[in-house]
């Protein structure tokens, strides 16, 4: 105890807090560096067509949407059932229904 006392005298705790501030500071540049050279590297690839992006889950031969989106156009069920039946999310389902009423639009 008398020794935390005699640290907090000497303004000890203030340096390592300024310590720490700068050595954040320091992370965070470091951080934004990489993140630089990332996004560099994803331009490069992209001009020289290797880098495409994510592959999406549900492409347009997909079966499990397919079917899912002909159960919906039936009418005989509801989404729940559709949902469950396909093994496809709630969200995923009307993502796909509203692509198509686009493209039909």
């Amino acid at each position: 105890m008398f020794i935390y006392l005699r640290f907090t005298a000497m303004g000890l705790p203030r340096y390592s807090q300024f310590l720490i501030t700068v050595m954040a500071g320091v992370n965070q540049l470091e951080r934004d560096l990489i993140k630089m050279r990332q996004r560099e590297g994803i331009e490069i690839a992209k001009s020289q067509g290797k880098y495409k992006g994510r592959v999406k889950k549900y492409h347009k031969n997909h079966e499990g949407i397919n079917y899912a989106v002909k159960l919906y156009h039936e009418g005989d069920m509801t989404v729940k059932q559709i949902c469950e039946i396909t093994n496809i999310s709630r969200s995923s389902l009307y993502r796909k229904l509203d692509e198509d009423k686009m493209l039909n639009n």
